[in-house]
């Protein structure tokens, strides 16, 4: 008995009623062409059992011309920490002739599904990016790997494999480092953090490295924790937050608070502003990013290296060849910079 014919391009063409350049372009990620169409191609390619979706060797016949950047959400690029990350990928990926692809996290797990979408192939690159991960990132990155995609991971930390590039930094020191310069340097002895409202591992680690310090140097009631979805509204956590302040005031210091990013800083300098306070005369303000605009509103910050950490990932991928295995795991360590502007300034008198 013959075995079954496989499929090929022409019968997906056939059977769809599109043409055999709309079908290769859809089945090799090239072209524009709509979604609708896109979806109809590999509806009928898996109907036929074309063989070219979700196996690794597929994953290996991908372009070596194109490489992704995933962030956590597509609503990322409007933030500018987020958007330095892209900027640069773009950048590095354009100067060495490769497509540049953006996904988010959503896009990825979708992918991963082939009753969905086209499986692994339909990402058309062999390299990713994933940049600040907040999803379930050790399960989807396992994935990519084993289909022969290759991953830069960025400040985000999983078990070694083969084709992950790891590029980690440690929120938790260089919190201790803005505090150490808060106590020593600047003499405050009442501090805030100003954290997040999702409260992700990395703030995580900034709000233990707060908790810690403030315990062992500073005395008690000195020192508190609130989030910032606090102070949108008359919540019992704001009115103790002004309270502290004013404390402040009437003990003759000038607390400050250390916020979970530089968007967060300038958003409370504003709404400080509003509520009678001044910035740093009454309160002092750190954030965290080092983003274009905190220079503009002169915010001590902590630098994050992301065009550096960027740029390392992007070269591991470079380096993953159409013919070759994926790379052996790598990781490489960053450190933040402290950097002082004029919201953590003393003011006498």
């Amino acid at each position: 008995m013959k075995n079954k014919r496989r499929a090929t391009i022409r019968d997906v063409a056939q059977a769809s009623g599109y043409s055999i350049y709309t079908v290769s372009s859809v089945l090799n990620n090239k072209g524009d062409i709509s979604e609708a169409t896109s979806e109809k191609v590999r509806q009928v390619a898996r109907e036929l059992n074309y063989d070219l979706l979700g196996n690794v060797s597929a994953a290996r016949r991908m372009t070596t011309r194109s490489i992704g950047i995933v962030l956590p959400e597509a609503g990322c690029m409007h933030d500018g920490f987020y958007n330095r990350a892209v900027s640069t990928f773009r950048a590095i990926a354009s100067n060495r002739d490769y497509d540049c692809k953006l996904f988010a996290e959503e896009d990825i797990t979708r992918r991963l599904d082939p009753s969905k979408s086209g499986g692994i192939y339909s990402l058309g690159c062999k390299g990713l990016v994933v940049f600040c991960p907040n999803g379930d990132y050790k399960n989807y990155i396992s994935q990519l790997l084993s289909n022969g995609v290759a991953v830069g991971l960025i400040r985000r930390k999983v078990p070694k494999m083969d084709g992950l590039f790891q590029a980690a930094d440690n929120d938790e020191a260089s919190m201790k480092i803005i505090l150490k310069y808060l106590y020593e340097e600047v003499g405050s002895r009442r501090m805030v953090m100003l954290s997040n409202v999702t409260r992700t591992k990395v703030s995580g680690g900034r709000e233990k490295a707060f908790k810690k310090f403030t315990q062992e140097n500073l005395a008690e009631g000195d020192s508190m924790v609130i989030f910032e979805s606090a102070l949108k509204d008359d919540s019992s956590e704001k009115e103790e937050f002004f309270d502290f302040l004013r404390e402040s005031k009437a003990k003759g210091q000038v607390p400050v608070v250390s916020c979970w990013s530089d968007s967060a800083a300038s958003r409370l300098m504003t709404y400080l502003h509003r509520s009678g306070f001044q910035v740093p005369g009454d309160v002092m303000i750190t954030g965290y990013d080092n983003d274009p605009y905190s220079s503009h509103a002169d915010i001590t910050t902590m630098s994050i290296p992301i065009e550096e950490m960027v740029t390392a990932c992007c070269r591991y991928l470079f380096e993953y060849r159409e013919e070759g295995d994926l790379p052996e795991a790598k990781t490489q360590r960053f450190k933040h910079e402290l950097v002082v502007r004029g919201s953590t300034e003393m003011i006498s008198g």
